[in-house]
C-alpha cells in the first residue's frame, strides 16, 4: 500500500514488485535434507563482500547449514577466494 502512495511522487514510471509471502514449513514435510540452505545469487562484485560473507559463514554456521553462491565474478581475486573456500568446505558451493 505504501509503495503505491510513493509511486505518484517519483519523477518517472515505476514498477512495484512486492516480495512474496512464503508458506511456513511444516515439520516432516519437505525442506532441505541438509538443514537450512542459504542462496546468494548476485553479480559477484568486491564491494558486495560476498567472499567475506562466505568466510563468516564457514566460521559461524551451525549444524548442516549450506551456502550456495551463484553469479558472475567481476573481480579475479573475489573469484579465486570464493573458489578456494568452496574447494576447502563441503558446505559451500
Amino acid at each position: 500500500m505504501a509503495a503505491r502512495l510513493i509511486r505518484t511522487c517519483l519523477p518517472g514510471p515505476a514498477l512495484h514488485l512486492p516480495h512474496p509471502r512464503y508458506p511456513q514449513l511444516v515439520p516432516g514435510r519437505g525442506g532441505s535434507p541438509y538443514g537450512a540452505t542459504i542462496g546468494c545469487f548476485v553479480r559477484l562484485r568486491p564491494y558486495k563482500r560476498t567472499a567475506a560473507f562466505a568466510q563468516a559463514f564457514v566460521r559461524h554456521a551451525a549444524g548442516e547449514q549450506r551456502l550456495l553462491i551463484a553469479g558472475h565474478p567481476d573481480d579475479p581475486a573475489t573469484h579465486r577466494t570464493l573458489t578456494e573456500i568452496a574447494a576447502a568446505h563441503d558446505r559451500v558451493r
